[in-house]
């Protein structure tokens, strides 16, 4: 099976393989201008994953297509990325933040809801701006936070956990752990109301 890729509002999206894994590839997004003259940390990343043999679906929280003429609708791509972080098996965060071209101010708010989730990995190279307290939280939890200062070495901690968490749709209960995302979540999976409400 190769790797199912998601794109931000995609029309006519197939729906995940039962069993399949489900990978968010969260952290800062260049804007439609510059994507038409820079390549995406994404396309890397999922160079990556094929490399490894990953067989799963991969949420990139991009258009497929550049266009820089178009008017986004900002509440329903915030309504579909809410619905793949709750849903993912493990959010990949690669924070490679410049102020200039990824600010990454989403990216932080994202951060701080799955922090304590249980499903997220953290990289950033070392010449990030303004990761240094993203950092001190992963290693501040208990268990920590995986974290690497490479891509390559951020995408081998994600597949790791994701070889250890059960995809959604496959969890004992109904709809799958959020691992904490979803409100009202107790991260008890034994006697959560919200994931053993079908969704």
């Amino acid at each position: 099976m190769a790797i199912q890729v998601i794109h931000t509002l995609a029309a006519n999206t197939p729906p995940v393989a039962p069993g399949a894994p489900v990978l968010f590839l969260a952290g800062p997004t260049l804007r439609e201008h510059d994507r038409a003259n820079e390549r995406s940390w994404r396309v890397d990343a999922l160079r990556l994953l094929a490399e490894c043999g990953y067989e799963g679906a991969a949420v990139v929280p991009e258009f497929e297509v550049v266009d820089k003429a178009r008017v986004v609708d900002s509440g329903a791509v915030w309504v579909w990325e809410a619905e793949w972080l709750a849903r993912a098996t493990v959010v990949m965060f690669w924070v490679p933040r410049s102020m200039d071209k990824l600010p990454g101010l989403t990216t932080n708010v994202e951060f701080g809801m799955l922090l304590t989730s249980g499903k997220i990995v953290f990289g950033a190279p070392p010449d990030a701006v303004a990761v240094a307290y993203m950092r001190h939280q992963c290693a501040a939890r208990t268990p920590s936070v995986p974290q690497a200062e490479t891509l390559a070495a951020t995408v081998h901690k994600a597949l790791m956990m994701v070889a250890a968490r059960p995809p959604f749709g496959t969890h004992p209960n109904v709809g799958g752990c959020c691992g904490g995302f979803l409100p009202g979540c107790s991260t008890d999976c034994t006697a959560c109301a919200v994931c053993m409400a079908p969704r």
